[in-house]
C-alpha cells in the first residue's frame, strides 16, 4: 500500500486509518456527513483530504483500537472547567490519567482525546468508559457528551448485517477551525508536531493495567455474570495488606484509594456516601498518608469519586446483583424480619454512642477509627453495619462534635448535672482542635469566671493507625497496624 512522503502524513494514517471503510467527508458550504462507502480509504487519500481545506474527512472504529475521545458540543451544560476537571477525575479511576484537549471546529466545541499505549478491544472500551462517566454522575446523551467509540448495537449475523461504529472528524484539519488547547483550554495552534508529542506523552502515562482491569470489570458486567472470584480469601487479604502498608512513596493515592473501595465495597457491602466516608476515613488512617500523600487537600472528594466508580464496577460478595438497564443496582424489597434487624441494629448503633458520650470515654478517642472500634464494640455489630448506619454515629458527619462543644458552654456552677454527666473538664485535644470551623464561640469554665474560646480553623489530624481487634469474639479490620 502507497504512503504518503510526509511523515505527519503516515502517522496519521497509522493512529486513524486502522479501520477504512464506509469513512465519513463533509465539503465546503454542506451542513451534513455523508458516507463514503464506494471504496475504502488509503493513506495517501486520507492525507490528500486531510490537507484540503475544502473538505473535512472522518473515520470509524475497527475491532481494536489504540485511542478513544469524548466529544462534548457547545452549550452543553459539561462544558466547563468544573465539569472537564470532574470528568477526568472520573477517567483516571478507571487509569486514564492523560487526555488531550482539542477544540473540535469552529463551533467551538470540545474532543477529549485518550491515547494508549496498546491496542484493546473495541467494544469493550466503549463498554468502560460509558460506565465510568455515568458511575460519575455524566449523563451520555447526543449534543452534551458522547463517547467515541460509541457502544453499538450488534448487528443480526445471519442476515449478515453489520453495524459500524459513529464515525468522528480528524484533529487539526487545516480551516477547520480544530486547535489544540492547553490544560486550561486556551488554543495553541494545529501543529501537528506537537500534537504528535502530546499523544505519545499520554499513551506513556496511562495506568494501563488499571484499565486493562477495568475493561475486564466492564465486560463481565456487561455480561451480567454471576461468577465470583475463586479466590475469594486471598484478594480479601491482600487488599488488607496493602491498606495496612499504606503509603509507602508519592504517586500511590489512586491505587491504595482503589484498594480501600473495594474493600469497602465487596467485603463490608457499602454504596453511596458510606462508602465514599469509609475510603475517606481509611485513607487518612493509613500509615504514611501525610507524609507521602500529595492530594490530602482533596481527598474527600477523590474518596467521592472512587466511591462512585467501584460501585459501578464492583458488587457486594455476599449478595449477587442485577443491574437495570442505566447501570443502577435493583434492590429487592427487604422481608419485614430484615427491617427490624436493621432497626434493631441501629437503635444499637445510638445507644451505643450515647454512652460513650455519658460515661466519658469519648474523651479518649483520637480518631475515627477510634470511635468506631468502640461504637462496634458496644453496640454489637459489624463494621460493616456501622457504616451503614454512618448519619447516626459519625463524629464529624453526623454534627456530634457540635453537640459535644456545648459541654463545654456549660459552666460549673449549671444545676443540670446529667448533661455534664462523665464529664472530667479536660478537653481532649483530638476533639478541640479537629473540629471544622463552626459559627460557635464556646465558653470554658476558667477558675469560676467565663471565657470566650473561638474556633476558627480546621485542623483534620492524621488518623491514628488502627489496630486488629476483637468483637463479640469476631474479628475485625482497621487499615493501620498494631501500636506498641
Amino acid at each position: 500500500m502507497l504512503t504518503p512522503d510526509s511523515t505527519d502524513g503516515q502517522r496519521l494514517w497509522d493512529i486513524f486509518g486502522v479501520y477504512p471503510w464506509k469513512f465519513i467527508l463533509k465539503y465546503d458550504g454542506e451542513r451534513n456527513w455523508m458516507t463514503e462507502g464506494r471504496y475504502p480509504l488509503r493513506p495517501r487519500l486520507l492525507w490528500k483530504h486531510f490537507q484540503d481545506a475544502a473538505v473535512q474527512i472522518g473515520v470509524r472504529f475497527g475491532n481494536r483500537t489504540q485511542y478513544a475521545l469524548l466529544d462534548i458540543d457547545r452549550g452543553s451544560p459539561y462544558l466547563t472547567m468544573s465539569a472537564i476537571t470532574q470528568l477526568r477525575e472520573a477517567l483516571e479511576t478507571i487509569g486514564i490519567v492523560r487526555t488531550i484537549p482539542i477544540r473540535s471546529s469552529w463551533s467551538d466545541g470540545l474532543h477529549l482525546y485518550i491515547p494508549l499505549p496498546e491496542s484493546v478491544n473495541t467494544f469493550d472500551l466503549a463498554v468502560t468508559l460509558k460506565g465510568c462517566v455515568q458511575a460519575q454522575g455524566f449523563e451520555v446523551k447526543e449534543g452534551q457528551l458522547e463517547i467515541f467509540p460509541n457502544t453499538k448495537a450488534f448487528g443480526r449475523s445471519w442476515l449478515k448485517e453489520f453495524v459500524e461504529y459513529q464515525g468522528h472528524r480528524l484533529p487539526l484539519q487545516p480551516g477547520s477551525g480544530s486547535v489544540l488547547l492547553t490544560e486550561a483550554l486556551q488554543p495553541v495552534g494545529n501543529h501537528l508536531g506537537r500534537f504528535w508529542w502530546s499523544w505519545d506523552f499520554a499513551a506513556a502515562a496511562q495506568d494501563f493495567p488499571l484499565l486493562q482491569a477495568a475493561i475486564a470489570a466492564g465486560r463481565r458486567n456487561r455480561k451480567r455474570s454471576k461468577r465470583m472470584l475463586t479466590t475469594f480469601d486471598h484478594w480479601r487479604e491482600d487488599l488488607r495488606a496493602e491498606i495496612t502498608e499504606g503509603w509507602t512513596a508519592h504517586g500511590q493515592t489512586n491505587h491504595l484509594l482503589k484498594q480501600i473501595g473495594c474493600h469497602g465495597r465487596v467485603f463490608l457491602g457499602l454504596s453511596g456516601d458510606a462508602l465514599a466516608t469509609y475510603i475517606e476515613d481509611t485513607a487518612r488512617d493509613c500509615p504514611g498518608y501525610q507524609q507521602w500523600c500529595r492530594h490530602t487537600h482533596e481527598i474527600a472528594r477523590k474518596a467521592f469519586s472512587w466511591a462512585r466508580s467501584i460501585e459501578n464496577f464492583y458488587y457486594p460478595a455476599d449478595s449477587p446483583e442485577t443491574k437495570t438497564r442505566s447501570g443502577d443496582p435493583q434492590q429487592a424489597p427487604l422481608p419485614d424480619g430484615n427491617k427490624a434487624k436493621q432497626w434493631d441494629a441501629t437503635q444499637r448503633i445510638i445507644q451505643a454512642l450515647k454512652s460513650l458520650i455519658q460515661d466519658g470515654t469519648y474523651q479518649t478517642l483520637e480518631s475515627v477509627t477510634d470511635w468506631a472500634s468502640e461504637i462496634v464494640a458496644r453496640a454489637r455489630c459489624s463494621l460493616s453495619t456501622l457504616y451503614k448506619n454512618i448519619e447516626h454515629w459519625h463524629p464529624i458527619k453526623s454534627g456530634i462534635l457540635e453537640q459535644l462543644i456545648e459541654l463545654y458552654v456549660m459552666p460549673r456552677s449549671v444545676s443540670d448535672s446529667g448533661r455534664n454527666e462523665g464529664h472530667s473538664g479536660n478537653p481532649n485535644p483530638y476533639l478541640m482542635n479537629g473540629f471544622k470551623s463552626l459559627p460557635l464561640s464556646p465558653f470554658t469554665h476558667l477558675e469560676g469566671g467565663m471565657k470566650s474560646l473561638t474556633l476558627t480553623t480546621l485542623h483534620k489530624k492524621t488518623l491514628s493507625p488502627g489496630v486488629f481487634g476483637g468483637c463479640g469474639g469476631k474479628e475485625r479490620f482497621s487499615p493501620g497496624p498494631t501500636e506498641d
